[in-house]
């Protein structure tokens, strides 16, 4: 199988995008959580700026014949609370993420989806298994988080 997206960019062989992306192992339990908040701000950035940074078997979505894409940045505040069957006491977890809105082509269907450049989690274990389970790209990092009812406030400090 081989995988091409834009007018111009060679086919890639499966197994050399995956070398690419990442050695990463199927997941092996399901992750039920529960999003407090989320925020998440889009900015419109020229194609060819965002191309540089997204792998070229992965084509940029563009913003209707615009020439621009997006890039997004989104602050998650949530919790998990079972892995797989088994419940746990809730963990509690922030995350930064930094993706590229793009598009995949999979056999005869477009799918649209986020490529994460980075993605920051303040929990440990999230951040552990997120790292060898995950194309995320995560990193453990501090997080500075407000929360008392009036304000709310949450500030990553990237590892």
């Amino acid at each position: 199988m081989s995988i091409a997206m834009e007018p111009g960019v060679e086919r890639m062989d499966i197994r050399t995008f995956h070398q690419r992306m990442g050695e990463v192992n199927h997941q092996p339990v399901r992750v039920r959580s529960f999003t407090n908040k989320r925020f998440t701000v889009n900015f419109r950035v020229p194609l060819e700026q965002l191309r540089r940074i997204v792998p070229a078997a992965i084509e940029v979505d563009e913003v209707r014949d615009t020439g621009l894409g997006i890039l997004s940045m989104c602050a998650c505040d949530f919790w998990v609370s079972r892995l797989g069957w088994v419940p746990i006491p809730p963990v509690r977890n922030n995350d930064m993420l930094f993706r590229v809105s793009t598009k995949i082509r999979k056999r005869d269907k477009t799918y649209r989806a986020y490529y994460t450049l980075r993605s920051d989690s303040s929990s440990r274990f999230l951040g552990f298994f997120g790292k060898r389970f995950s194309h995320f790209r995560k990193q453990v990092s501090s997080f500075v988080r407000v929360d008392d009812g009036q304000k709310y406030s949450l500030e990553c400090q990237a590892a």
